[in-house]
């Protein structure tokens, strides 16, 4: 898939300490996405958002004033919640390299996630985002405190994340690395294959 177009800012990029910041959670929401972070993050003063579907087993995680909004494939809805975030949320317990990390990195966000499987080659802790040990709420929370004390931090973590998608995850990017691996695993001259 195309990286999509950079979100233009939001008025309240500047909102610092005291003012109501949002924190996303995208996808599926079920046990191993680390949903108890949700009341961390009520509990820290942010507004949680959850974008997706959410499973009957974790659904009394959920806090009562967080905004739910309904699975979608609709990217210009999509595009508008990550643009509503101050941070996007992946604090799973176990995971691969989640998609939510790509869009949020492709859509300039600020990212708080779980050091996990291959999530910390995305984002680079303190660099891209901010990672944190699964399951550690004192780390979420500090991670949190960190942003809402900061504003310019979340400026510059959600800018270098679209770069490093950019430069990194972008179509081009990962079907070049991958003719790559093919010609060195497969000792090939060449490949016959239209790059670009």
């Amino acid at each position: 898939a195309q990286l999509l177009p950079p979100l233009p800012r939001r008025g309240g990029e500047g909102r610092g300490e005291g003012a109501t910041l949002l924190a996303g959670m995208f996808g599926e929401l079920k046990a191993k996405r680390g949903v108890e972070a949700l009341r961390i993050v009520a509990r820290a003063g942010w507004v949680p958002l959850v974008v997706g579907r959410i499973r009957d087993e974790v659904r009394a995680l959920v806090p009562p004033d967080a905004i739910v909004v309904p699975r979608t494939d609709d990217d210009a809805v999509l595009r508008a919640a990550y643009a509503a975030c101050d941070v996007v949320l992946q604090p799973s317990h176990h995971d691969g390299l989640p998609n939510v990390v790509l869009e949020a990195m492709a859509c300039g966000r600020a990212i708080v996630a779980s050091d996990v499987a291959a999530i910390p080659s995305a984002i680079v802790d303190g660099a891209h985002g901010l990672l944190v040990p699964p399951g550690d709420a004192v780390a979420l929370a500090g991670a949190l405190g960190a942003l809402v004390a900061d504003p310019a931090l979340r400026v510059r973590l959600g800018a270098a994340a679209r770069a490093r998608a950019e430069e990194r995850f972008a179509l081009r990017s990962c079907t070049d690395a991958f003719c790559d691996l093919l010609v060195e695993r497969y000792h090939l001259d060449r490949l016959e294959v239209t790059r670009g």
